[in-house]
């Protein structure tokens, strides 16, 4: 991931209410984190894939609740920059 892409989806999920401390960012419901130098080592289409396949998993599972929220959460964000991009 380049560093434009860092910065475009580092803002983006801060407006989306993820909180940065400390050199990482949070998800609202903290069920995941990215260091903020380096979220992702590919580009973000495959981290969208990715995202994409773990919120699968998430939503197959009960008691998960969280854990799908904070990923749909990226996963959208993902694809409105994606969509930005295009």
């Amino acid at each position: 991931m380049d560093a434009k892409d860092v910065i475009k989806l580092l803002e983006a999920l801060s407006g989306a209410g993820w909180a940065t401390r400390e050199g990482w960012i949070y998800a609202p419901k903290g069920t995941m984190w990215l260091r903020c130098s380096q979220p992702w080592h590919e580009d973000l289409s495959s981290f969208r894939e990715r995202m994409v396949g773990r919120l699968g998993r998430l939503r197959r599972q009960d008691g998960f609740d969280d854990g799908v929220a904070d990923t749909q959460s990226l996963v959208d964000i993902l694809e409105r920059i994606a969509s930005a991009a295009s």
